[in-house]
């Protein structure tokens, strides 16, 4: 109640707000099944970690008796406008309560790999069609470009092949699905500076491509 009270203070002051109920293992379910319903009332984002480490499964599999993806959707944390922060070692079935939510996945591909969190199953979230975007998480390094090129880097290690996300998708996941977890229609544009070293002699069609796999966040403003 008093989250739920400070929360609407800042709204009422027009701060644009979300929900971000850390994760199953931080909030007792009374309170995700409050705050989830709020969420959806209001509509509002609501951002929650869940399936980052095998240990966090464990322990909800031995208290709630369902693993957290489950639980979210039995507390009513799942639908539009929730994100489900990195789903490292979600399930089939947690992928499918997830598209079938409509709810979209924020990939933390940098910070999965300092923490040693294992590898998401990126092909079978795009196989679904879940909307995917990035974020930083605990990371101190920030860079979107770094967290794209790492996710394709991850989806093929894990199918043994080149070119399992398009290019195009990637930057959607950098993009419009990143915007649409936060609730707006689209980010403001960025420039990308054609003269940086990393660019240059890069002909026009494959800009995009140089861009995801050659570059940093140096070329953006």
């Amino acid at each position: 109640a008093e989250y739920l009270e400070q929360l609407e203070t800042l709204r009422t002051a027009g701060v644009r707000v979300g929900l971000a109920p850390h994760s199953v293992r931080a909030c007792p379910r009374d309170w995700l099944e409050e705050l989830g319903a709020y969420a959806a009332r209001e509509s509002l984002p609501l951002h929650v970690h869940a399936d980052e480490q095998p240990r966090e499964i464990e322990e909800c599999v031995a208290e709630h008796g369902i693993r957290p993806v489950e639980l979210l959707a039995e507390a009513g944390c799942l639908g539009p406008h929730a994100t489900v922060v990195h789903a490292t070692h979600a399930n089939g079935h947690e992928l499918d309560l997830l598209a079938e939510s409509g709810a979209r996945v924020c990939v933390c591909p940098t910070t999965e790999a300092n923490l040693g969190d294992g590898f998401v199953p990126a092909e079978k979230i795009c196989e679904r069609g879940i909307g995917m975007c990035i974020g930083s998480d605990s990371n101190v390094r920030i860079d979107p470009l770094e967290e794209l090129r790492e996710l394709e880097g991850i989806a093929r290690r894990r199918a043994g092949r080149r070119n399992v996300i398009s290019v195009s998708t990637l930057l959607c996941c950098g993009a419009d699905e990143g915007a649409a977890a936060l609730g707006l229609e689209r980010w403001p544009d960025v420039e990308v500076d054609l003269e940086n070293p990393a660019l240059v002699g890069i002909e026009p069609q494959d800009i995009h491509a140089a861009l995801v796999f050659g570059c940093s966040a140096e070329v953006l403003s």
